[in-house]
């Protein structure tokens, strides 16, 4: 007998993988990674923008 998994324990399946796999090739410079995070989590429907906050008022540049 085949062992069927549920698509809900599929780890490409999980936006919080995803996010998780984006955050740590941002942080290493993968931009190719972090392209491949971003095309997934779009597939699943997420949409995951980046804002530079180091503009807000009294932070340094």
């Amino acid at each position: 007998m085949p062992d069927l998994k549920r698509k809900k324990d599929d780890p490409a399946e999980s936006p919080t993988a995803w996010f998780a796999v984006l955050e740590r090739a941002l942080d290493t410079c993968d931009y190719q990674l972090a392209a491949k995070a971003q095309h997934e989590l779009h597939r699943l429907g997420i949409d995951v923008r980046f804002r530079n906050d180091r503009q807000r008022e009294g932070m340094p540049t």
